[in-house]
């Protein structure tokens, strides 16, 4: 009998949405050369050459069992990734069966009717949306014979290298960009306070950045101002035969609702497919959604590995976030010395939000000498991007007479620079309402200003729930309303806004809408002076004291 190890390797493609009801037709069988390891004498194929074969891939299966990965001895996946060959049989190679499901895709854009524009107050989309009901996710899953549900079956399998691969609700049809989230803490009560100016910057606004640049995150809120219908068809065969960049850009639509009905899941379905591939804008946009829990639980460590993923092939928006879970303490304590580290290697490749970053670092004296001449060079590299961030924030310092003389007129021309995507960009809804709060270029009124300010709270900018939360509690524009103020503070100074963390502690010193309580206050300004806030340090002080002599009367 000849136990010379098999030459070839039979196998052939199944569809994963027919493994329990085979084809009438079966798909041809074909043959992949094996390969014998000297040592042991065992005959395998490798995954590279099935992949080249099967650009769709999933894994491999024999009968309802999933055929692992050749591992070492300390159970470590053999580079190059390998099958173990089973001479005799006919392996199934699981694949995506992209034609299927483009040719089902192609066939609702062809159907579907002329779309309604978006009409939602809170999270405007000037862009027509085309609704492509072929979900690349199913929300049922699939059950093995054998092993179960094939997600958990999936766990264990190394093919699949990412995080988390299982499926989330569909998170509110509300979202912040992932550099928009992020912070200016412009005061609106005095010059004095802004130096709570900082910046989250997260999840990222592309339609700030500018072309030929290395920022290839788009943002879910990058639309024209026009309404228009995409032909989307040519992206979705581009996605659909595995090209990474096609991939994000789909994803991208389903984030944000482009051309598609808005879908996280299907997003996050296309940006592991490139983030898999490598890709590292799929690899960041993956990051932002865990750190923005859209679609998926919000896991900050989840974020900080995908982040790393893009940042380590040298990615400058990779590099930009995982500068900003230092700078923020997402993940552990706050680093602010690493932050800038990272933020210089982004910022050092053109990387705006990056740049804007370390402006707002200098601004706020967070892990360096406060040094505004600084801040404001920073904000112009990255105004020069385009940046509607930093043409605000160069804005506010012209307003606010910050190191600069007070100069309406600069201050007006900055802020009319960032209202242009005013109706889907958080900060151009931040610069409308800063321009009619202090009567810039139109005529001064607190209400239109807050119905800016609450378009851009209501996406998540916690600077814009900040001023929200004052408005509220000074009866600007609105009732007074203590309760409204508390709730919109609070949110902003989840994010570590150091003047909403101030005002809460004000509130609680001076007892509106909340019991008079020394305690609490301490504990608000504790943070914001930890957060970089001057006046919350003295007023840490005095509370302090106060607490100290009552403590003294007690006794």
């Amino acid at each position: 009998m000849d136990n010379s190890p098999p030459q070839v390797q039979a196998v052939r493609p199944v569809s994963k949405d027919n493994l329990d009801s085979p084809s009438v037709t079966p798909a041809p069988i074909l043959y992949f050369d094996c390969h014998s390891n000297p040592a042991t004498g065992k005959s395998f194929v490798l995954w590279d050459d099935i992949r080249l074969v099967f650009a769709d891939a999933l894994y491999v299966r024999h009968e309802a069992k999933v055929v692992p990965f050749m591992k070492d001895a300390e159970w470590m996946p053999l580079k190059p990734l390998r099958i173990t060959a089973i001479p005799d049989v006919v392996l199934d190679i699981v694949v995506d069966n992209p034609s299927v499901r483009l040719e089902a895709a192609v066939q609702q854009i062809a159907l579907t009717d002329t779309p309604e524009e978006a009409t939602s107050q809170d999270t405007p989309q000037e862009d027509a949306t085309l609704e492509l009901t072929t979900s690349p996710v199913s929300n049922t899953p699939r059950r093995n014979p054998v092993y179960g549900l094939v997600e958990v079956a999936m766990e264990n399998y190394s093919h699949i290298d990412h995080p988390d691969f299982r499926p989330k609700p569909k998170a509110p049809q509300c979202v912040s960009t992932a550099d928009q989230e992020e912070d200016t803490n412009e005061s609106t009560n005095n010059a004095s306070e802004n130096n709570s100016e900082t910046a989250i910057i997260s999840a990222q606004a592309n339609n700030d950045k500018p072309a030929g640049t290395s920022q290839s995150h788009q943002s879910p809120q990058d639309h024209t101002d026009a309404a228009t219908i995409r032909d989307i068809s040519p992206i979705v065969v581009k996605a659909f035969l595995g090209d990474p960049k096609s991939q994000v850009e789909l994803g991208d639509m389903y984030r944000v609702g482009d051309g598609v009905e808005q879908d996280f899941e299907a997003a996050r379905y296309w940006y592991l497919k490139a983030a898999n591939q490598g890709d590292p804008a799929g690899q960041c946009n993956l990051g932002h959604l865990y750190r923005l829990e859209l679609g998926v639980d919000q896991n900050h460590s989840t974020a900080l590995s995908w982040y790393k993923k893009a940042a380590d092939q040298g990615d400058a928006g990779g590099q930009c976030y995982v500068g900003l879970v230092y700078e923020y303490g997402l993940v552990g304590a706050m680093d602010r010395s690493a932050a800038m580290d990272w933020y210089m290697m982004a910022a050092n490749q053109g990387y705006a939000f990056a740049q804007c970053s370390i402006g707002a670092l200098y601004a706020t004296s967070r892990g360096v000498q406060q040094d505004y001449d600084k801040a404001m060079e920073w904000y112009l590299l990255a105004a020069n991007h385009n940046l509607t961030a930093a043409q605000v924030r160069i804005g506010h310092m012209y307003l606010q007479g910050i190191r600069v003389s007070h100069d309406e007129t600069n201050s007006l021309d900055w802020l009319s620079k960032a209202v242009s995507r005013k109706d889907t960009d958080v900060w151009s809804q931040m610069a409308m309402g800063l321009m009619y709060r202090y009567g810039i270029g139109v005529p001064r009124s607190d209400s239109t200003a807050l119905a800016w300010f609450l378009k851009a709270a209501r996406q998540g900018l916690p600077s814009a729930q900040n001023i929200v939360g004052i408005m509220y509690r000074d009866g600007q524009g609105v009732p007074q309303d203590f309760s409204e103020a508390l709730l919109w503070l609070i949110k902003s100074a989840n994010h570590n806004h150091p003047d909403a963390q101030h005002q809460i502690g004000s509130m609680y010193l001076q007892g509106q809408g909340v019991p008079k309580d020394y305690s609490k206050a301490k504990e608000w300004y504790a943070k914001a002076a930890n957060s970089g806030h001057e006046n919350a340090r003295t007023k840490l002080s005095e509370v302090q004291q106060i607490i100290d002599e009552r403590q003294e009367v007690s006794k």
